[in-house]
């Protein structure tokens, strides 16, 4: 279905009873968020939220006013959500953000990108106030390398790109020309996700689809879906697919070198986050790990735990066994 206008959707304390806030809260976190979600002090609960819902795009507006909160990802919960990422851009107060090993601490005007699809913690000081952008992962990840080496990394209040990306976002949901404008809704989902790569990453890692448009990173991108695509085809090679896409293997390594990269490190990065998405699929709990190393393209197990390792920081039976503990 073709969405006509941007979605805005409010959640708030208010008009709930205060003995019934807490337990409405928690379940509405469950349900919506796919969060534990409980308070960091007594007192009666006062919490605002409002989410921005565009093509590609959530942005949520949150306010705690009074108690805090800790919320948590666990594995339970982790099985019924999506695979997306999440910039939280701290506006007030405080957060502590612990994510794949790592843990961070924001204030004010800084920003930190999560994974809604790994286990974690985030604890929100009392009358903080923030804004989040979620979007697929799937879709930011053409425009930046090494996303997972992102997560739980904090991004200073100094960042040009953060401070214009808040500032961009803020007067958009404050604006009523996206109502009845489809293109204008997509142009600025785009704009989004150029600002968010350049805030996430240094700016000689983002692809250039973010700073220029043009022939080649069209062909670039063609490529890279062509790759992402085909995975599974351990005889792909730079010669066979430069072939198939009519250039010559030195044009397209020059695509590749443009940012930094080559086809061997995509062709590996890729396969690697393919394999971890299925490693954490609930859906793929009964499969060896050898069958998803070769559905990738991988015919050399030991070969793909070494890169696996080298990439996660852990081996694919361990985060597994992080993701469902209870197998």
């Amino acid at each position: 279905m073709t969405q006509t206008a941007p979605l805005k959707l409010l959640f708030s304390t208010e008009n709930i009873p205060a003995r019934d806030r807490l337990e409405h809260w928690r379940e509405m976190s469950k349900a919506v968020h796919k969060i534990d979600w409980y308070p960091l002090a007594d007192g009666v609960i006062q919490q605002e939220a409002a989410a921005y819902c565009l093509p590609g795009l959530r942005v949520i507006e949150g306010i705690s006013s009074n108690t805090g909160f800790t919320a948590r990802r666990t594995p339970e919960l982790l099985a019924r959500e999506q695979d997306d990422l999440i910039l939280d851009i701290q506006i007030e107060g405080c957060l502590i953000l612990s994510q794949l090993g790592r843990e961070t601490r924001l204030g004010p005007g800084e920003a930190v990108l999560a994974s809604s699809s790994d286990v974690g913690t985030a604890i929100r000081t009392p009358n903080s106030r923030f804004i989040a952008l979620r979007l697929p992962r799937r879709l930011l990840a053409p425009m930046l390398r090494e996303i997972q080496s992102r997560i739980c990394v904090r991004l200073p209040r100094e960042a040009e790109a953060t401070r214009l990306l808040l500032n961009y976002v803020s007067a958009v949901i404050r604006s009523d020309a996206l109502e009845n404008s489809s293109t204008l809704r997509d142009l600025v989902v785009a704009h989004v996700y150029d600002l968010i790569a350049l805030a996430v990453a240094p700016k000689q890692e983002v692809i250039e689809d973010a700073q220029r448009r043009g022939l080649a990173a069209a062909r670039l991108r063609a490529i890279k879906s062509d790759v992402v695509a085909n995975l599974g085809d351990s005889d792909m090679t730079e010669s066979s697919l430069a072939k198939r896409h009519r250039l010559s293997p030195r044009y397209m390594r020059m695509l590749f070198a443009a940012e930094g990269m080559t086809f061997s490190d995509f062709l590996r990065c890729s396969r690697l986050t393919r394999a971890h998405q299925i490693l954490t699929d609930p859906r793929n709990c009964g499969r060896t790990i050898s069958s998803i190393a070769y559905e990738v393209g991988f015919g050399d197990l030991s070969h793909f735990n070494r890169l696996f390792r080298a990439q996660y920081g852990a081996r694919p039976s361990e985060v597994r066994a992080q993701r469902y503990p209870f197998l």
